[in-house]
């Protein structure tokens, strides 16, 4: 706990596409994210047609936690 991590990853997507008339909190596409982390925090999020690496720092707040890979994150996604 306390610790400075980055948690990274590579995503692919195909026709990855977020709810466009969801509300706050806003529909994101493919992001990833630890368990613990509060709706407004992940990593950049990929939509359409992408490869792309992305990345989030953050510090533990949890002696355990769960890496959580979304699409659709606070709402709704396709593809």
């Amino acid at each position: 706990m306390g610790r400075l991590y980055r948690l990274s990853a590579e995503l692919q997507t195909h026709g990855v596409r977020a709810d466009p008339v969801a509300r706050y909190p806003t529909a994101l596409g493919a992001c990833i994210a630890m368990k613990s982390f509060p709706f407004t925090n992940c990593s950049p999020p990929v939509a359409g047609d992408a490869s792309r690496r992305v990345e989030v720092l953050f510090f533990a707040t949890t002696a355990s936690d769960r890496v959580a890979l979304h699409l659709g994150r606070n709402g709704k996604a396709t593809g």
